[in-house]
């Protein structure tokens, strides 16, 4: 494992501990090939909600970065801080 994906490697074990819910991605980019900007989007859903390639979880955490790992990392960095916040109150 690298540094590179412990937000992500987080998130997953977070929301892999709450019963039934599970993590996903949409990613797209934008820009030209050699300079693209990419945004990832981490949502959570329950596994019950997985119907095919339907996506329609919840929102936690948007990121954009210079590649689709940085842009997941910081996404999931916002979906942790969210998360925790929410556990807090």
């Amino acid at each position: 494992m690298s540094n590179n994906d412990q937000y992500r490697m987080m998130l997953n074990n977070k929301l892999q501990s709450k019963k039934g819910l599970v993590l996903s991605w949409t990613t797209k980019s934008d820009g030209p090939p050699h300079n693209p900007k990419w945004t990832a989007t981490a949502l959570s859903f329950k596994e019950t909600e997985l119907i095919g390639d339907a996506v329609d979880g919840v929102e936690y955490g948007q990121g954009v970065g210079q590649s689709q790992g940085a842009a997941k990392e910081i996404a999931a960095k916002e979906a942790l801080e969210k998360l925790n916040a929410l556990n807090a109150k």
